[in-house]
């Protein structure tokens, strides 16, 4: 069956540089395609706004989680001590418990 595209006024706008031989109408199989693609741009659009909804819970639920813990958090770098501890490790230090013992002005630093 094919239905006229006076039936999909939309339609007309977009098939109007199409080449010829597409005739005058749509196939059932043709409205089937469009209704098809419309359903899932409409399901994709309904699980982004799902998953920006689910991620605004998340953030909410740890936003809560540390403004209301009971306990101090805080965070640390120390990115410093690191740096000294491959610089000592490249100067031939291998057991560093026992370098620390030996020099231990290294424990203030």
């Amino acid at each position: 069956m094919i239905l006229p595209l006076e039936m999909f006024p939309l339609l007309t706008l977009f098939l109007a540089d199409w080449p010829a031989g597409f005739g005058p109408g749509l196939t059932m199989a043709g409205v089937g395609l469009l209704l098809g693609l419309g359903y899932l741009g409409y399901r994709q659009w309904r699980l982004a706004g799902w998953r920006r909804q689910e991620l605004r819970r998340a953030e909410e639920r740890f936003r809560r989680f540390f403004e209301e813990a009971t306990v101090a958090i805080i965070e640390e770098d120390f990115s410093a001590v690191q740096q000294r501890l491959e610089q000592l490790r490249a100067t031939g230090v291998k057991d560093l418990r026992t370098h620390l013992v030996v020099n231990p002005a290294l424990g203030g630093e």
